[in-house]
């Protein structure tokens, strides 16, 4: 956001010379457009698919999908 507010907005408002804002300030924008400011974190994928309601999807689909071969 920084960037484009820099290069692309503020000059394309006639600011000349264009006045930059900073990093904070483009951080304060965002989270008052409701965007939030995380560090992404390692985490753990933990798969469904043994679940009773999966293997019978799949069983149904399986049976669909060969009707087509």
């Amino acid at each position: 956001l920084m960037i484009q507010m820099n290069e692309v907005i503020l000059p394309g408002l006639g600011f000349a010379p264009s006045p930059t804002i900073h990093i904070n300030t483009a951080r304060n924008y965002l989270k008052e457009l409701g965007y939030t400011y995380a560090k992404v974190k390692k985490g753990i994928y933990i798969d469904g698919h043994e679940r009773e309601d999966v293997v019978a999807y799949r069983k149904i689909f399986l049976e669909q999908m060969s009707e087509f071969e």
